[in-house]
């Protein structure tokens, strides 16, 4: 009911403000000057880097949005299998389209599920990911989450986290949860580090992205101005208002550090043989992360 209250407003309007992918979580601008949709490429991409993905993965999207990343990642990378799951009626009926139009159907499957019933599946996957989707699971919520992700998970599998966050527990917006997501809460760090590592998992790395967080909320609402009179005239005058304030409210939120957005890659159990995450430079001097494109060696104890 809290998903449907917020995805569920039509396709048509979230392709009014979001870019054509329909991705809609943060960006990664690279050069700063970039549309949102090259942005958003190169988000995935980075995520594809992180997971290191390769041909004959299994890859797990929780809360896989409109389908971007799954459809993206089987053709590019020829994995052997990609599962995404999404409670949103209107992003599975578009996913499940999508998946046929582009001859998936071998490869990539969509399901209209809740991350607690993942293991009814019977599979097991090498590779996940969940951008976006941790902000609905609730606090009471986060131990049985990483629970289940490790249940459905490989030994060795690597499980990338991107999700909006405090760096420590505060009181959710009651404007927020009232108007725009029923039932969210923002996790902290510290949250997402106490829920998930006394379970088995290690920590590879974690990344914050607030300032490209901002960027892409700027965007989202420079198209949504754009399209004042379509929102209107469909949704209502209050509405629009009651969007414009989440959507600059939001921006805000992360230009004041209020808001951060984390990604954190985990592994279930020990992995030794993951590259060390390192920053090059530019010519201009500009930081580029990347991975140094070899694993440690193996040292004998």
């Amino acid at each position: 009911k809290n998903i449907e209250h917020h995805y569920d407003l039509g396709n048509e309007f979230y392709k009014k403000f979001l870019d054509e992918s329909l991705t809609y979580s943060c960006a990664f601008f690279e050069r700063g000057d970039e549309d949102l949709f090259t942005a958003q490429k190169k988000k995935r991409e980075i995520i594809y880097k992180k997971l290191m993905l390769e041909e004959g993965d299994k890859l797990l999207d929780i809360g896989c949005g409109w389908g971007s990343i799954i459809l993206e990642s089987a053709k590019e990378f020829k994995l052997k299998k990609v599962v995404g799951i999404t409670l949103s009626k209107n992003q599975y009926l578009y996913v499940k389209e999508k998946i046929r139009e582009e001859g998936l159907e071998d490869v990539v499957e969509v399901y209209l599920m809740h991350y607690k019933d993942l293991k009814g599946l019977g599979e097991k996957f090498n590779k996940v990911v969940s951008v976006g989707m941790f902000e609905h699971v609730g606090r009471t919520n986060f131990i049985k989450f990483f629970k289940t992700v490790k249940e459905v998970m490989e030994e060795g599998g690597l499980f990338l986290l991107h999700t909006i966050g405090k760096l420590l527990p505060e009181k959710p917006s009651k404007f927020i949860r009232t108007y725009i997501f029923p039932g969210g809460y923002i996790p902290s760090l510290v949250e997402i580090l106490y829920s998930a590592f006394p379970l088995g998992f290690t920590l590879i790395d974690i990344d914050n992205w607030r300032m490209h967080y901002y960027k892409t909320l700027k965007a989202w609402l420079k198209n949504f101005y754009k399209n004042r009179d379509w929102v209107v005239e469909r949704y209502g005058e209050e509405f629009f208002r009651m969007w414009e304030l989440y959507l600059v409210g939001s921006a805000v939120s992360f230009y004041c550090a209020s808001n951060y957005l984390f990604q954190v890659l985990m592994a279930k159990g020990l992995k030794n043989d993951y590259p060390t995450i390192t920053y090059n430079f530019n010519e201009e001097g500009e930081a580029l992360r990347g991975l140094s494109g070899r694993a440690p060696e193996k040292v004998r104890l």
